[in-house]
């Protein structure tokens, strides 16, 4: 069954085994362009944690408008459990810094007792902000639990334009007028079960509304090849990218960005 929201109560003991079989980690300050180590990123040792979602957070108007919030997160694309997916490594401490924008997986983030995926985070967040529903693009065959393993299939992947085969469907596409389409960056690209998606259905008349999370690289060329895949729809170039070690604050960027872009008050 794939990965979804662990008791934080596992989270935590996952923990404890993984730094008392390593060590504790060295750990870069965030300044400028440093590196942290993905224990830091994923925000799991202090003992009392911010929470992600805010309970007072504004909610749009009422309208007649149908909401789609699509996201691709690795997390949902995985048998492992979280203390394998924490000892497979990450984004941070695990690669050279020269390839740290290679391929960004989405990282762990708290929210009372429950974590989430970077990207599913900010769908979430989306989706507090504006209704509608939540989609998570999942696929037949899972993804590695090792890191360096994805890297390597996700390189594979793009470089022969694969489609993988998706397990997850969206029942009746016609009826959403805005679609937020939500991907991490995959070596300067969407993540190829995206295109999967993208390509199953018709988006023509339809507002296509992309973020994304990354460790640095934001939407590279994705944006103009959204346009180039979806002609007859309007893509909103004014996109939102939340590097991955902001996701866990990014309540008011989130809905500053949807103000700018006429969804919210």
């Amino acid at each position: 069954m794939k990965y979804r929201k662990i008791c934080l109560l596992i989270v935590a003991a996952s923990a404890v085994l993984l730094f008392g079989a390593c060590g504790s980690p060295e750990v870069s300050k965030n300044t400028g362009n440093e590196i942290q180590t993905e224990a830091e990123d994923e925000t799991m040792g202090s003992a009392e944690p911010e929470e992600i979602f805010d309970d007072e957070m504004p909610e749009r108007e009422s309208d007649d408008t149908k909401i789609l919030v699509a996201y691709f997160t690795r997390l949902d694309n995985t048998s492992g459990g979280i203390d394998e997916i924490l000892q497979g490594g990450g984004p941070y401490g695990s690669l050279e810094e020269d390839d740290i924008d290679a391929i960004s997986s989405a990282s762990i983030q708290r929210s009372g007792n429950e974590i989430y995926g970077n990207t599913e985070t900010l769908a979430r967040m989306i989706q507090e902000y504006l209704g509608g529903e939540l989609f998570s693009i999942q696929t037949v065959q899972d993804y590695p639990v090792d890191y360096d393993t994805l890297i390597d299939q996700g390189g594979e992947e793009k470089n022969r334009e694969a489609r993988p085969e998706l397990e997850s469907h969206v029942e009746d596409m016609d009826k959403y007028d805005v679609v937020f389409l939500g991907f991490p960056n995959w070596w300067y690209d969407m993540p190829m079960p995206v295109y999967s998606f993208l390509e199953e259905y018709d988006f023509s008349g339809k507002t296509v509304i992309p973020f994304a999370t990354s460790a640095g690289s934001g939407f590279s060329g994705t944006i103009e090849t959204l346009q180039k895949m979806m002609p007859d729809a309007e893509i909103i170039g004014e996109g939102l990218h939340i590097p991955m070690r902001n996701v866990s604050g990014a309540d008011e960027e989130v809905a500053d960005w949807l103000k700018e872009i006429g969804m919210l008050q």
